[in-house]
């Protein structure tokens, strides 16, 4: 089970994460766009769950969606709250974070047992969330909103920057202190000193930039624009040059750790899949759905997920031929976030 209770700034966002396993739910085949009956609603649990372990799962989403499974078999959908969860972001079996409306941010440390509010010192809507280490994060979101953390959020400080713009993505490297924020306009707020400074940069014919990832060592980092483009940065960040172009808006990015493969996500079903020599080949999804989060895990599981509108949730094997395949969720919601251990 995880489950969080909290209040964000100025108690303005109040939500219940959880699960248990009287009600989930097997990967079968969907036929109406990934939905299936109504989950059942969140239940109470009387003693303590063991903390999760490797094969732990989560899409997070509109009006405050959850879908999650702890063995890559099972899933659980559940309701969680009546506002849009935008980011999440775990680092080990204890500790995560979670990010939304009004600049609320709440962690866990003990598995999703227990959670409480941090500070993040803004009121702007956070929509990324990133941790490098269980000590070095970044929440970025609307009007430039973007605050750093080196005690894992004990303490939140708003990053001093110039811009307005929106930020809608977050990559953070620990070992090299880098943080990267992307955003409208093709920008990119760029640290290497663990977000105490940032230089401000924009992307050479970048639109709207959605999403930033890095490998671990934070020498290539990928981002994605609206306009379709991908883009590429073997220096860290500080220069970006166009890899390849979608036929449609693309919205995700995930790396793999090592930098071994990727996978970008966008409208219209678009999936594109990078191999370790920089070669992109988009992959059929099987749906027309704007797919919203992509995840290549960070525990070296074997299966990649994407998800999107309508309540999209696909997988498929990393080395495998075999396309994609729905899992049902029980939501119509949009799928904002994909996270893993």
């Amino acid at each position: 089970m995880k489950r969080f209770g909290w209040l964000g700034v100025a108690g303005v966002m109040a939500i219940t994460w959880g699960c248990s396993s009287s009600d989930t739910k097997k990967p079968t085949a969907a036929t109406d766009g990934g939905t299936t009956n109504a989950p059942a609603p969140t239940t109470t649990a009387t003693t303590p769950p063991p903390d999760p372990q490797p094969g732990w799962r989560a899409a997070v989403g509109a009006g405050g969606v959850i879908v999650q499974t702890f063995d890559e078999r099972a899933w659980e959908t559940r309701s969680a709250a009546p506002h849009d969860l935008y980011g999440v972001a775990c680092v080990g079996n204890a500790l995560g974070w979670a990010v939304g409306p009004g600049g609320a941010i709440a962690h866990t440390t003990d598995g999703g047992r227990t959670w409480r509010a941090q500070q993040s010192g803004t009121r702007e809507t956070l929509r990324a969330v990133r941790f490098g280490t269980t000590s070095l994060g970044a929440a970025a979101g609307d009007a430039g909103a973007l605050t750093v953390t080196h005690d894992g959020g004990e303490t939140w400080r708003v990053a001093s920057t110039a811009s307005t713009t929106t930020l809608r993505g977050l990559a953070v490297a620990e070992s090299i202190g880098l943080v990267l924020a992307v955003g409208d306009g093709g920008v990119v707020l760029r640290s290497t000193d663990r977000g105490d400074t940032f230089a401000e940069a924009r992307v050479s014919g970048a639109s709207d930039l959605r999403a930033v990832a890095t490998d671990h060592a934070g020498r290539l980092a990928l981002a994605v624009d609206a306009s379709g483009h991908v883009y590429r940065s073997v220096d860290a960040g500080q220069t970006f040059s166009e890899e390849t172009t979608a036929r449609a808006p693309l919205h995700a990015v995930s790396l793999h750790h090592a930098g071994l493969t990727a996978l970008a996500v966008g409208e219209r079903g678009v999936v594109l899949s990078r191999d370790a020599r920089g070669s992109w080949t988009e992959l059929p999804s099987g749906t027309t759905a704007t797919l919203r989060a992509a995840l290549v895990p960070h525990d070296g599981g074997p299966l990649d997920y994407v998800a999107g509108d309508d309540g999209t949730l696909l997988f498929r094997a990393r080395d495998g031929a075999a396309p994609f395949a729905p899992i049902s969720t029980g939501t119509r919601a949009a799928l904002y976030a994909l996270e893993d251990l």
